[in-house]
């Protein structure tokens, strides 16, 4: 039995038919491959934010559960999609990011029970409690010094914590609002800011920040590229930024304004791969960017990492699933772009056509039927 489907409102199978009715146009248009494989978290309700490769061979993601009232959790799929699931001891403390540590070992945050934890490949899990209160942890990396480096949103901090559990906080501007973090080309730690702004601080604390171009561009994931660049996504500004080590920024604008993209990762293949609600996209350094659309199942993705399989592996947030788009041994499938905003009806195909016709037939008849049992 689908529990998905159950717990939604009586219209969803209307929205169903009508996102497989838009799905088959595309796939029916010429060069289109589907490349998605999906991957159902087990125990549903389930809410996965991030996503990253282990030592071990298998992914591992964060999945904050105790929004539903239910256990946090620290999840393990191995690239054949066998899961292992394993809870958090602290209840309610909403892990976000996640991120394999120099010991061997993944390390994640607890957004609202301020900490750091740590977790075995066998699923051992150790926790540290932060010294400032209600910091807000978010995101954490590995740093250039074998440490782990995390932000702590609500205090204006970054904070350092090493693999035997020592923690030492710096302070960010006052105004600051950091997200996410990474190390860059440059040997420093390089992080999001809320303001907007792009942050950059060295392993000894001395911090110095860039402003974006426009302040409504709310600027959230960020990872390094093989141009020695760093790379970030603007979820407000609807855009792809890039930013060289000594500060200069250019903006990659998506296909359409309503694109909000959030996570963002280094692929196999050299390019960078972020997730949007609808789509994984890919834009090269030289600033190309197609567009992927996601299957109905893996609706919003949010993490996104590079797998021991040379796929891209991501968090499907929306039906609570695991998906993974191959990229075929380091290079990337390449379907058809979507067109933006929308393909005219007169340059489908008589197929795509007939498959579109048939889903809307499908949805009205749904309709129908939701409205004669209300």
């Amino acid at each position: 039995m689908n529990r998905r489907r159950d717990n939604r409102p009586t219209r969803r199978p209307l929205i169903r038919h009508l996102a497989s009715a838009f799905l088959g146009v595309l796939l029916a248009l010429p060069g289109f491959s589907q490349t998605f494989t999906e991957f159902e978290i087990p125990d549903f309700p389930n809410l996965p934010f991030r996503i990253a490769a282990g030592s071990d061979g298998a992914l591992w993601f964060t999945d904050a559960r105790s929004v539903y009232g239910l256990a946090d959790r620290i999840g393990r799929v191995t690239t054949k999609g066998e899961f292992s699931m394993f809870s958090i001891p602290t209840s309610n403390g909403q892990p976000l990011d996640i991120s394999p540590g120099p010991d061997g070992n993944l390390w994640f945050t607890e957004q609202e029970a301020n900490k750091i934890g740590r977790i075995t490949p066998s699923g051992a899990i150790t926790e540290y409690s932060l010294p400032s209160a209600n910091s807000g942890p978010r995101h954490i990396a590995v740093g250039p010094d074998g440490n782990l480096w995390f932000t702590e949103q609500r205090v204006r901090r970054i904070g350092r914590i090493t693999t035997g559990g020592t923690i030492t906080e710096f302070d960010l501007p006052s105004d600051s609002i950091p997200d996410a973090i990474t190390v860059g080309p440059d040997g420093n730690l390089w992080f999001t800011d809320w303001v907007p702004r792009i942050g950059r601080m060295t392993p000894g604390g001395s911090v110095v920040e860039f402003a974006l171009p426009t302040s409504a561009q709310l600027p959230l994931g960020i990872a390094s590229g093989l141009d020695g660049n760093l790379w970030f996504t603007e979820f407000d500004g609807h855009a792809i930024g890039r930013i060289t080590p000594s500060g200069a920024i250019t903006e990659f604008p998506l296909a359409a304004p309503t694109k909000e993209p959030v996570d963002i990762t280094r692929g196999p293949d050299g390019n960078m791969w972020f997730t949007e609600r609808n789509f994984i996209g890919r834009i090269t350094t030289g600033g190309q960017i197609t567009l992927f659309p996601v299957p109905l199942n893996l609706y919003n993705p949010l993490g996104i990492t590079t797998g021991p399989d040379g796929a891209l592996w991501f968090t499907a947030s929306g039906y609570g699933r695991i998906g993974r788009i191959t990229t075929g041994a380091g290079i990337p499938a390449t379907p058809t772009p979507i067109p933006s905003p929308s393909v005219p009806v007169s340059t489908l195909s008589t197929f795509a056509k007939a498959v579109l016709a048939v889903g809307l037939v499908i949805a009205a008849s749904q309709l129908l039927q939701n409205s004669a049992s209300e």
